[in-house]
């Protein structure tokens, strides 16, 4: 009985987690794709992404879920997808400020670089 309920209440905490992250996302893509200028895309990128890396749960947090590791493997594909996308957006940024957007690659590496620099938790890196 105790096993089942720690079970419920672990699966409970990651739901929890994974939503918050969900709106956090959301909230990021909307709040970049609405802007036009590539200072105002990337200000809001860099308020929202550090939001939502600041919402990360601690690695003993992440052990207590009920699935960590599946956790942790959707939160990389969903973060890629993240650098994918933003690395898009700052360059139509850069277009509508009547610059010549990054090769799509360099545009990427420089989102990476960004991110890099920001306090990840160790299971991210």
């Amino acid at each position: 009985m105790l096993v089942a309920a720690l079970a419920e209440v672990r699966r409970q905490m990651q739901a929890l987690v994974e939503s918050e992250l969900h709106r956090l996302i959301g909230e990021l893509v909307l709040e970049v794709s609405s802007q036009t200028g590539f200072q105002a895309k990337a200000g809001r990128a860099r308020v929202l992404g550090s939001a939502l890396l600041e919402s990360l749960p601690p690695d003993d947090v992440l052990g207590e879920m009920a699935d960590s590791e599946q956790f942790v493997a959707r939160f990389r594909a969903v973060g890629d997808g993240l650098i994918t996308f933003l690395a898009g957006e700052l360059n139509r940024g850069r277009e509508a400020d009547g610059r010549r957007a990054l090769a799509p690659v360099l545009a990427r590496r420089q989102v990476e670089t960004c991110v890099q620099e920001l306090p990840l938790p160790s299971w991210l890196l």
